[in-house]
């Protein structure tokens, strides 16, 4: 009886904390990722057939932790459908304060000490377990071997892998897939290519993965052809592929994929669509935004951000009202990466959401669009029970630098978390008005130093003698003192304080 799924992953990961923590896995882990800790006992063949041995012999999925963990250089793939598809959505909280980047500069990392140790890389009875291993009847257990073997990136195996595309069993040959784009030699590109033709879909599926991160354009023509595959699953990696060659004449066979029967071919290609970032796919992204699947139109929205085209505003602001969480703050971050004027109000609305990650994108997007309309709606953003919203509204209105903002954002200064105070004050000194100058030097008081020094800075950036008088008499530590005020009076130019 196969155990309940909570059951199964608890179990899961006990047992790879296990393996993981053998000796022979910790010396395997070390081999894999070319990094050896002084003490770590050196790695034999013995130690690698009894660890890929008792792997052979768990659940599949105990065995992929474990290959994920023992593969500890970060990329490993658990199977050809677990694809990097990252969406970068970039919202940075800058406060350019200068005493604040000192202070930066002045913190040291703690020093780790690692040997690098390519010793056990290419010895000759390792690499004989590892082939032991590849041709395993567990797959998993042919991933992770093949996976160690591409290390050596010598003659002998990129043959041994080129082998095994012509071994009668699919399995087999789909981990000579794997190996021959582990290793990266360019000549297993022709070999790449010609598995895309491999009867069995698993084959092609991890040709296509190969070919994707070999990242040749020759392979553009025959990724496209398998962007038409019988399979859903080849077809989707194959789009992933061809967005990762980054080449516009892609674009066709990418925008053809949105309306793919296949959801997740939508949606992969809904990504692809904005990796490429060709205008020619805003017609089908647009229309994506409306798709049944979440992960389509969350893909879509974010693709059309990534375009920046003023076209697709309509598009995204109903977006802003999607059943899905993350498709509506993926919206809302779109938006303000077009600076969508027309959606203002929208967004503002968009502050009431019931999902923080919301709230947070439509302030960010707000503070992009930079609309002195938006000024009351982040107002009441201050009061928001999240503290990165509120911090992301107090940046906002430093962006927008409106004068009648300012009763909006000196209550923030006393905000109970640190963050809001800095973005608070970095506001104030953007926005440069005297009305602001009494609220900072009560923030000179403050508990914390970090508030201090950004509200000194912030008085450094207004053109009145109160705030250079306040400056002056800051303590130096807290970046005051007749230094700071010399250059605060001496600057040139200086815009006029607003009022």
């Amino acid at each position: 009886m196969p155990l309940a799924p909570r059951f199964a992953l608890s179990a899961a990961a006990t047992l790879a904390a296990v393996i993981v923590c053998s000796p022979a896995a910790q010396g395997l882990a070390s081999q894999s990722s070319g990094i050896r800790r002084d003490g770590d006992a050196r790695l034999d063949s013995a130690a690698v057939a009894r660890l890929l041995t008792q792997l052979g012999a768990v659940d599949s999925e105990v065995c992929e932790l474990a290959g994920a963990a023992l593969n500890n250089w970060g990329n490993y793939r658990i199977s050809p459908d677990h694809l990097p598809t990252p969406r970068p959505v970039p919202m940075p909280t800058p406060m350019p304060m200068p005493m604040m980047r000192a202070s930066f500069e002045r913190m040291r990392m703690p020093r780790i000490r690692w040997r690098w140790d390519r010793s056990d890389r290419n010895d000759p009875s390792l690499l004989a377990a590892y082939a032991g291993f590849v041709r395993a009847p567990s797959a998993c257990v042919r991933r992770i071997a093949a996976r160690a073997l591409a290390e050596d990136g010598s003659k002998a195996t990129f043959n041994l892998f080129a082998g095994m595309l012509r071994d009668p069993d699919a399995g087999i040959r789909a981990t000579g897939a794997l190996g021959l784009a582990e290793q990266g030699d360019p000549h297993a590109l022709t070999l790449l290519i010609g598995a895309l033709k491999d009867q069995d879909a698993a084959v092609r599926r991890e040709a296509a993965l190969g070919l994707g991160d070999l990242a040749d354009p020759a392979a553009l023509d025959p990724l496209k052809v398998v962007a038409k595959d019988q399979s859903a699953g080849v077809r989707r990696v194959a789009v992933w592929a061809l967005a990762e060659l980054s080449d516009s004449t892609a674009e066709p066979a990418i925008g053809t994929a949105l309306a793919d029967a296949d959801s997740d071919v939508r949606a992969m290609a809904a990504w692809g669509a904005g990796q490429l970032g060709d205008g020619r796919a805003a017609g089908a992204l647009q229309r994506a935004v409306s798709d049944p699947a979440p992960e389509v139109r969350a893909n879509a929205v974010w693709a059309l951000g990534q375009l920046q085209l003023q076209s697709s505003v309509s598009a995204l602001t109903p977006a802003l009202k999607d059943a899905d969480a993350e498709t509506r703050s993926l919206a809302a971050h779109a938006l303000g990466e077009i600076q969508a004027a027309g959606a203002v109000t929208s967004l503002g609305a968009a502050l009431k959401d019931p999902a923080a990650d919301v709230r947070r994108s439509a302030a960010w997007a707000l503070g992009e669009i930079q609309s002195a309309t938006a000024v009351p709606a982040l107002g009441a953003a201050l009061k928001d029970p999240d503290p990165g919203v509120r911090e992301t509204a107090a940046w906002s209105l430093g962006e927008i630098q409106d004068v009648n903002s300012v009763p909006w954002i000196t209550p923030a200064l006393k905000d109970t978390a640190r963050d809001v105070q800095v973005a608070a004050a970095w506001a104030l000194g953007e926005i440069q008005s005297v009305k602001a100058i009494d609220a900072l030097k009560d923030a000179m008081g403050d508990p914390s130093g970090e508030v201090r020094r950004a509200a000194v800075w912030a008085l450094s950036q207004i053109d009145d003698l109160r705030a250079e008088d306040a400056v002056l008499n800051a303590p130096q530590e807290d970046g005051g003192g007749p230094r700071r005020a010399a250059r605060v009076h001496l600057r040139a130019p200086r815009p006029p304080t607003r009022p």
